[in-house]
């Protein structure tokens, strides 16, 4: 099972801001984790930057150059890039914000990466055409794979790709450990976005995804593009009513009798803050 919370987004760190990773607290004397949400990948030279300049939301962009080479990609494997759980002949739909000065087409792709030492698996892909001039623009996709991705518990450390927690250890200063558990997992689906030469084949780009595992791909066809802010969600049948929140989840509080959540796990009243101290 792929480790989600009520959303159903199923990316991590969707708006390129960085280390997500690093929100979470390290024990005194142990460096924090190391910063895996997006990996990086190219068979040539390409340049991969956090552009300050005109994001659509946050602080900066991601921006791919591609150089020299057939292609260059980011991808993500969701939370901890311990990797998605896609399931056969099931929609998938989702969206990216981009921008690039010349008109591109992206390729969007979900892949399996079950085999490490293997050409990635394509499940599902389509095209997106990117209209040029600069400006911010959102492009929407649909994807179906064509089968499923499966999850293996693996031990602690033993995956360098993946960051998981060992619960039993503390997870903030001056906690005590926790119980042991069963968290982590390596799983087999990704999404990609990334550039590729014109007459390349499609195949050459697919091929780029064994030296830059993880992540739907978005294949570009020449130059330069912005990302920022993408997106993937099950379809109708995995979302409660229509919203971007799990069905599983919902019906599952329901069962439980929830009736009402805490907004964002903090407060919602805006007076709290006008409050004079005790």
């Amino acid at each position: 099972m792929e480790p989600q919370g009520f959303e159903s987004q199923m990316i991590v760190g969707e708006s390129f801001e960085g280390n997500v990773s690093g929100m979470v607290s390290s024990p005194p004397g142990k460096a924090p984790p190391v910063n895996i949400t997006w990996n990086r990948r190219t068979d040539g030279v390409a340049h991969f930057s956090a552009d300050t300049a005109n994001p659509f939301h946050g602080l900066a962009s991601q921006r791919i150059e591609l150089v020299s080479g057939s292609a260059a990609a980011v991808s993500n494997r969701g939370l901890g890039n311990e990797g998605l759980v896609l399931h056969a002949g099931l929609e998938y739909t989702g969206y990216v914000f981009a921008r690039a000065e010349k008109a591109l087409t992206l390729t969007v792709a979900l892949h399996d990466v079950t085999e490490r030492s293997a050409a990635p698996k394509v499940l599902a892909s389509a095209a997106v055409q990117i209209v040029g001039g600069g400006s911010w623009a959102r492009y929407n996709y649909s994807l179906t794979p064509s089968s499923a991705t499966a999850c293996v518990f693996i031990p602690f450390g033993s995956d360098a790709d993946i960051n998981c927690v060992d619960l039993r250890q503390p997870l903030m200063f001056n906690a005590t450990p926790q119980q042991t558990g069963h968290s982590c997992q390596r799983c087999g689906g990704e999404i990609s976005f990334g550039l590729s030469k014109p007459g390349k084949s499609r195949d050459s780009c697919w091929r780029l995804g064994c030296i830059l595992p993880r992540v739907p791909a978005i294949i570009a066809r020449t130059g330069t593009v912005n990302l920022d802010f993408a997106a993937l969600h099950p379809g109708e049948w995995g979302r409660f009513a229509g919203l971007e929140v799990r069905k599983d989840a919902v019906e599952m509080l329901k069962s439980m009798g929830v009736t009402a959540i805490r907004q964002g796990g903090s407060f919602a009243d805006p007076s709290y803050c006008a409050l004079p101290a005790l």
